[in-house]
């Protein structure tokens, strides 16, 4: 699902660029219009295939499975480092220099994660940590501030591509992942994305005092404008489906008191 939504964002700021290009030394705005298309839909096709050939499955397919089974990455890790010596934990191994903790979950690491990792660095007298992770939130780095401890973030394609170097990639079938128009458009409309909206059609209907493609640049920023006010509407909440799902849960057989009255007179 990321990776489909990157190639659209790909798609579309290639071909921006690509058709204000060929605007200025293409006569017809049609022609513009189907060359920027063309150069674009062979850009993401290019990528496609050069990613595919270069690996067996995804990112993303690699870090789903660290996610589900939890001690994978770190076994894999320390099998391959072939290093006795190393301080093993039960998500970390650590040397004399530095620790890498593998912790990965769907969401951004928490405050109170962070601190675990800072209160288990410290206990090893380290001040140097790697966390193999999706992300941290980033209020969680105000703990640091008080720290003399350096951290960094090891990336799923580090971890990826070190696995394959060593010949170590678990073998995992490919999956295809369905594409979910509900979750898309709750991620486009969301109401935290108006005011990236707004300003980005302020810029745009701006820009088209100054710029001879003043038609072009007032639909895009119409357009988004447009997209600010559905994120104010009730879209904006994730209403996309009405769905009754506690009725599911109700006891069918129940009656009302109504109902019940009406039953004894007619006794």
């Amino acid at each position: 699902m990321a990776k489909k939504i990157d190639f659209v964002a790909i798609f579309f700021i290639s071909y921006t660029l690509l058709f204000v290009l060929f605007r200025n030394y293409l006569r017809s705005p049609v022609s513009a219009f189907f060359v920027a298309g063309v150069c674009s839909v062979t850009l993401i096709v290019a990528i496609y295939a050069f990613g595919a050939k270069k690996r067996p499955y995804s990112y993303d397919r690699l870090l789903k499975e660290f996610i589900k089974r939890p001690g994978l990455a770190i076994s894999l890790v320390s099998k391959c480092l072939k290093n006795p010596s190393l301080v093993k934990g039960e998500n970390y191994i650590a040397n004399d220099n530095a620790v890498i903790f593998f912790m990965y979950k769907i969401s951004p690491l928490s405050p109170a994660d962070l601190l675990l990792v800072i209160n288990v660095t410290k206990s090893l007298g380290l001040n140097r940590v790697f966390i193999a992770t999706k992300a941290i939130d980033r209020k969680a780095y105000s703990l640091l501030d008080d720290e003399k401890i350096k951290l960094a973030i090891i990336p799923i394609s580090a971890v990826f591509k070190f696995l394959k170097k060593e010949n170590a990639l678990p073998d995992l079938a490919k999956t295809k992942t369905k594409l979910n128009l509900i979750a898309l458009f709750s991620t486009f409309l969301d109401r935290q994305n108006m005011r990236f909206y707004l300003f980005s059609g302020t810029i745009l209907i701006a820009l088209s005092f100054i710029t001879p493609l003043t038609a072009y640049y007032i639909v895009c920023g119409s357009l988004s404008y447009l997209m600010a006010l559905l994120c104010l509407s009730p879209l904006g909440k994730g209403n996309f489906k009405k769905e009754k799902v506690f009725d599911a849960f109700k006891d069918n057989k129940q009656i009302s008191i109504d109902e019940l009255l009406e039953k004894e007179n007619k006794i």
